[in-house]
């Protein structure tokens, strides 16, 4: 019994260790608003704000060179950091991408696990619109922009016109509920009045 039981957890472990790393594929287009088909703008800061799909905390308004027209917002020395919290996990989130300064970094999460991580030197340069996806069976819950303005050489994350595309909410089980409760009931008092006639 010993045997099998070791047997068994050294198999799970070699199957943890081959699983298939988390990750995320980024693309970059022209403009300043997403492409991507089904993406919805939920941020702009000047007249879209749809907190039913995520909120952004973090960072100073107008602060850096504008990456659109209006308002935008961006990371200063007391404020390095920007994070977008999606309400429910998205399959896609986009953000178009002000000037690239050396120290930008953005961090990708599931929860609290890291997808991965974008830094402005893989921007691609006149394709400011950052398209970020998620792998298929992963999910999007948050993203963290960062600019550490390292001995203050460099100035600012800007950001402007956060999209995303929520990811599919998988259906109801079939036979949950009060349907599956009753047949549920129903067998257990079939088996109870079997079990009573035997005894």
């Amino acid at each position: 019994m010993k045997s099998k039981l070791s047997v068994a957890l050294v198999a799970a472990g070699c199957v943890l260790a081959v699983s298939p790393a988390n990750a995320i594929s980024v693309t970059f287009s022209p403009g300043t608003t997403s492409s991507v088909p089904g993406a919805v703008l939920f941020d702009d800061f000047d007249l879209v704000q749809n907190t039913a799909i995520g909120t952004i905390t973090g960072g100073v308004l107008n602060l850096g060179s504008p990456p659109a027209t209006g308002n935008f917002i961006g990371t200063g020395p007391d404020q390095p950091v920007i994070t977008v919290t999606f309400t429910n996990p998205v399959s896609y989130a986009g953000f178009v991408w002000g000037t690239a300064d050396s120290n930008n970094e953005v961090d990708v999460y599931d929860g609290s696990t890291l997808l991965g991580s974008l830094s402005s030197s893989e921007v691609v340069a006149g394709e400011p619109y950052t398209n970020i996806h998620a792998s298929s069976g992963e999910a999007i819950t948050k993203l963290v922009l960062s600019d550490p303005n390292i001995f203050g050489l460099n100035c600012c994350f800007e950001t402007d016109n956060y999209s995303a595309i929520p990811s599919s909410v998988p259906g109801p089980i079939a036979g949950a509920g009060l349907p599956g409760l009753i047949l549920a009931s129903g067998g257990l008092l079939g088996w109870w009045r079997r079990r009573r006639k035997i005894a």
